[in-house]
């Protein structure tokens, strides 16, 4: 069974894997790299709410890269 979504940024439909890998975290926050982008899992510990971000790979390294120069 595949979770399908869409990016945040662009609307591209991506599928999340079963078992992404945890690439990052904060004190309320974790991301995770599935094969066809990034999703960001966010939990409010006041209101004990979750929601999650997704985004597309293409997004993703685009917005890494974003004002960055090649040469400098």
């Amino acid at each position: 069974m595949s979770i399908k979504c869409f990016c945040d940024d662009c609307d591209k439909q991506i599928v999340l894997d079963q078992h992404p890998i945890e690439v990052e975290n904060g004190p309320d926050w974790t991301a995770y790299q599935h094969e066809q982008g990034i999703e960001i899992g966010f939990y409010d510990n006041h209101t004990d709410e979750r929601w999650s971000e997704h985004q597309c790979k293409e997004c993703h390294i685009k917005e890494a890269f974003e004002g960055e120069n090649y040469y400098d």
